[in-house]
């Protein structure tokens, strides 16, 4: 295990407790799991895509008129807490990194419906 000295040092004054490194998402764990739920049911059980935009209008829709949006710039989640959301929810990305439905974005033709 390769640890550099600063987080040696806050694991040896927290008392052996290793805290991830970054910023605590703004969300509950609980909100983020629901919103997780939502996309997986959209996305496997109705076969629709999920756009970035869907998700953060689902976060916000959540902390709207609640203590977690002061938390946030306006008052709305942003850009960063997506890209965060992602990280902590890896299943949501491609296998080239695209995130959710971004490649398949076109789906939606005379075609197809």
């Amino acid at each position: 295990m390769n640890i550099d000295r600063q987080r040696f040092r806050s694991a040896v004054k927290n008392q052996g407790e290793i805290k991830a490194q970054g910023v605590e998402p703004f969300l509950p764990k609980e909100c983020e799991e629901s919103i997780a739920r939502t996309i997986e049911a959209i996305r496997i059980g109705l076969s629709y895509p999920v756009y970035k935009s869907d998700v953060i209008l689902w976060a916000n829709k959540m902390i709207e008129g609640t203590a977690y949006a002061s938390k946030f710039k306006e008052g709305m989640v942003t850009n960063s807490w997506y890209q965060g959301f992602l990280s902590r929810n890896p299943k949501f990305t491609t296998m080239y990194g695209s995130e959710l439905e971004q490649d398949r974005a076109k789906w939606l033709t005379s075609e197809n419906v």
